[in-house]
């Protein structure tokens, strides 16, 4: 995981992790899912790292355990000036 320097230091605790942000974004009927977090040491620096769900996310698994699996298991997005625009709040 590539985490950034950010300039939010404001997260939720999931799972022993600090999230910075959840991001749904339509596709298909579904949603694509990208996590922003980090462990909380880190989080408390500013730092995150974005991760994306490598499939898509129906309405009935929209839940903690889905960010935390997103955030174990996605796909390092952090470095994708794209992806970085749909977290506003970190940068």
């Amino acid at each position: 995981m590539n985490s950034i320097k950010t300039k939010s230091d404001n997260y939720s605790l999931v799972a022993n992790k600090a999230i910075g942000g959840v991001v749904l974004t339509p596709e298909g009927g579904h949603f694509k899912m990208y996590v922003a977090w980090e462990w909380e040491d880190q989080a408390e620096n500013k730092f995150f790292a974005i991760t994306e769900c490598p499939h898509l996310i129906g309405n009935d698994t929209f839940n903690s355990e889905t960010i935390n699996n997103v955030a174990n298991y996605g796909i390092d997005v952090t470095h994708k000036k794209d992806v970085q625009k749909l977290f506003p709040q970190l940068f």
